[in-house]
């Protein structure tokens, strides 16, 4: 004879799931102490172990799109600053590259510069000097 249908509570479900990981009692000890059938425990087991990968991997899908707008934040501002510069480099008419030949001390705007295309500018005036001893 069928007994009536019940329902359990999600705490009385994770108590369950959390004792049949522990791994503490056996299959028999935990279908006689929370009176639910084997099936049920495996059942409420594999979906605990479900959920807690869910957590972590929706952690890493999170910081893995914060990282990814920084980055494109990022691109769009150098994107920006090169444009400036080349507007700036047609509207003055001066070379950049034969200013820096010229005069390794020409500072204030070639730092920016050098920031943006990646220059190793304490390196050249390093070599510069070197050179002109």
């Amino acid at each position: 004879m069928k007994g009536k249908k019940r329902s359990h509570t999600a705490n009385f479900k994770a108590k369950v799931a959390l004792a049949a990981l522990s791994g503490e009692l056996t299959q028999a000890q935990l279908t006689s102490r929370y009176e639910v059938h084997l099936t049920q425990i495996r059942r409420w087991k594999t979906d605990a172990l479900q959920a807690i990968e869910q957590a972590f991997s929706v952690k890493r899908a999170k910081v893995k799109e914060r990282d990814e707008s920084f980055i494109e934040g990022l691109y769009a501002q150098i994107g920006k600053l090169q444009t400036q510069v080349e507007f700036l480099k047609k509207k003055s008419g001066i070379d950049i590259r034969v200013k820096l030949h010229k005069c390794p001390f020409f500072v204030l705007g070639v730092l920016t510069l050098c920031d943006l295309y990646v220059f190793n500018f304490p390196l050249f005036l390093k070599n510069r000097l070197n050179s002109q001893h």
